[in-house]
């Protein structure tokens, strides 16, 4: 119900489709503390031991880097134009600051093999590699079309931002049906294949049919 939750703020203030995030973020945190089982994830060390042996270099790099990413992408055409020097060195800084992380992480400086925050061996075997560019392949078609079916609706049929929103909730139930669905499969079954195929192969077809949409109305 998120979609058509935040489309309704849109009658009183758009901005309120972020507070509401912080309410529930509110509400649950109780049991985020409290219910939620802790996971030790270096049984037999202090918290002092395993504070020493994070990655804080790597955590301040890749932090700042998608910062400073997600700054340009959200700014730019809005706040100042693409070709600003404010846009323009928002993503040269980010350049920066990602090619550091992947030496701070290939090099292992001021860091170990085992307690690097990205598991870079994972990288260099074919499997977790490929399962990682599906996984990313997937999602972008996924996500892409969550933001983009409602734009479609209200440009091409004028509808509000609610209308737009109640057109996406058959897209929406299938995927929160289907992502833990493959989940509970792999967990109890052990076999992923059919899943990343079968779901590639959907998601592609998807894909190529809301490409082929055209709008009887004139470009704007």
């Amino acid at each position: 119900m998120g979609p058509v939750i935040g489309g309704g703020f849109e009658l009183y203030t758009w901005r309120w489709a972020f507070y509401i995030n912080l309410l529930f973020g509110a509400i649950l945190l109780p049991i985020y503390v409290f219910i939620l089982p802790s996971n030790n994830p270096i049984p037999g060390k202090t918290r002092w031991q395993r504070l020493v042996t994070f990655d804080w270099v790597g955590a301040v790099l890749s932090v700042g880097a998608c910062i400073t990413l997600v700054m340009g992408i959200n700014f730019g055409g809005t706040l100042y134009p693409w070709r600003s020097g404010q846009i323009i060195a928002l993503f040269v800084v980010t350049g920066v600051l990602w090619i550091a992380f992947v030496l701070q992480q290939v090099l292992t400086i001021f860091t170990t093999k085992e307690t690097r925050m990205l598991p870079i061996h994972l990288y260099l075997q074919k499997e977790p590699l490929l399962l990682f560019v599906a996984c990313t392949a997937v999602g972008a078609v996924s996500y892409t079309s969550v933001y983009y079916i409602p734009i479609y609706f209200q440009f091409t049929r004028g509808d509000t931002a609610i209308d737009s929103a109640v057109r996406q909730l058959p897209f929406i139930f299938f995927l929160i049906t289907a992502i833990p669905a493959s989940g509970i499969y792999m967990s109890r079954i052990g076999y992923y294949k059919p899943c990343y195929l079968g779901g590639s192969i959907v998601a592609l077809i998807a894909a190529v049919l809301m490409g082929m949409l055209r709008s009887s109305r004139q470009k704007i």
